[in-house]
C-alpha cells in the first residue's frame, strides 16, 4: 500500500531514499523510474562512500547512519535498502533505523537472487489494495502522526487483533512515553509482546488483560495508566456472524466503545479505528455529537 490514486488516475509516488548508491541502488532507481505506478519516487541516495556526490541525477545526501536526520530534512516517507552485499545483521540495522524514523521500508533480496531474477521491480512489489478502498489511502507514517504520539502515554484497545497489532507496531516506532497493550485474549497479547520486545515473559506493566465490556475494569485501567492518547480498535468485525448474534455486537461494538471513552482518565485524544461494523458511536448516552467519527476529544463527553 504505497501509492495514492489521484482523481485523474495518476499515481503519486512516496518520496523515497535509496540506501546504497552502488550497482544495485542505481538499477533500482532506473527500474522505479520506468515503473512509476509502483508508487516509490526516489529523491536521493545515502551511501558511506565519501567520493560519491551525485549518481544517476540524484544527490548523495549523507551516510547511512544519518538516515533519520536526512529523512526529516527532505521530507522522505519511505526507505529502500539496496545493498545486497551487506550481511544480514547490517541489513537489519538499516531496516530498524528506517522504521524508527517512521519510514515505510522495502529492501532487495540477496544479491544472488537479484541476479537470477534480473533485479525486477517485482522483487519489491507488495499487494496493492488501495484501489479497492474507493478513496485516497491515508498514511499513518507522517510528521503529524509522529508529533501526535511522541513522548505521550498511549493505550491501544484490541491490541492483539489484526488492526490493533499493526497500530502498536507503528506507534512504537514513534517513541511514545509508554505504550499500553489492552486485549482480553492473552494468547494474542503474548504473541504481540514477543514480536515487539523479544520477550515472552509478559512481566511488563504495559501488557493489560481486560474486556471492554467490563466498565468497572476499564475505569480501573484508565485510573492506573492515565493514557494521554487512546486508540480504540477492539470490536467484532465479521458482519454475517454479528447479524446472527446482534446482542454480542451491541455488547462489544456499542457498549464496549462507550466504556472505552476515556471520561475516567487523563486522555486528551481518542481515536476510533475504522472497522466494518454496523454500529456507530456518534451519539452515546451523555455525549454530544462529534464532528469527526474517527478522532475526538474527551472534552466533548
Amino acid at each position: 500500500m504505497l501509492t495514492r490514486t489521484q482523481k485523474n488516475g495518476r499515481s503519486v509516488g512516496l518520496p523515497t531514499l535509496v540506501l546504497g548508491a552502488g550497482h544495485a541502488g542505481q538499477a533500482v532507481v532506473r527500474a522505479l523510474r520506468e515503473t512509476p505506478a509502483y508508487g516509490l519516487n526516489p529523491i536521493g541516495f545515502l551511501d558511506d562512500s565519501p567520493r560519491l556526490r551525485r549518481v544517476r541525477g540524484l544527490r548523495v545526501l549523507g551516510r547511512l547512519e544519518e538516515l533519520p536526520e536526512v529523512a526529516r530534512s527532505v521530507g522522505a516517507r519511505a526507505a529502500l535498502v539496496a545493498i545486497p552485499s551487506l550481511p544480514p545483521g547490517r541489513i537489519s540495522e538499516q531496516i530498524e533505523r528506517a522504521v524508527s524514523a517512521g519510514l515505510l521500508v522495502r529492501h532487495l533480496p540477496s544479491f544472488l537472487a537479484a541476479v537470477e531474477r534480473d533485479l525486477r521491480v517485482s522483487d519489491l512489489r507488495s499487494v496493492r489494495v488501495e484501489q479497492l478502498l474507493g478513496r485516497d489511502e491515508v498514511h499513518l507514517i507522517s510528521p503529524r502522526a509522529r508529533s501526535l504520539v511522541w513522548g505521550r502515554r498511549v493505550l491501544v484497545t484490541g491490541a492483539g487483533g489484526s488492526i490493533g497489532s499493526e497500530l502498536c507496531r507503528q506507534i512504537r516506532a514513534f517513541k511514545p512515553a509508554a505504550l499500553y497493550l489492552l486485549d482480553h485474549d492473552e494468547s494474542n497479547l503474548h504473541g504481540l509482546h514477543l514480536e515487539m520486545s523479544g520477550s515472552g515473559v509478559l512481566d511488563s506493566d504495559e501488557i493489560i488483560i481486560a474486556d471492554i465490556r467490563d466498565r468497572n475494569r476499564l475505569q480501573q485501567v484508565f485510573a492506573q495508566t492515565r493514557p494521554e492518547l487512546v486508540f480504540h480498535a477492539a470490536a467484532h468485525k465479521h458482519l454475517p456472524l454479528l447479524e446472527r448474534h446482534p446482542c454480542e455486537g451491541v455488547k462489544s461494538n456499542v457498549m464496549g466503545t462507550h466504556h472505552a471513552w476515556p471520561r475516567y482518565g487523563s486522555a486528551t485524544s481518542w481515536v476510533r479505528a475504522a472497522r466494518c461494523c454496523p454500529y456507530s458511536p456518534r451519539r452515546w448516552p451523555g455525549t454530544r455529537p462529534s464532528p469527526s467519527p474517527t478522532r475526538m476529544s474527551p472534552g466533548s463527553s
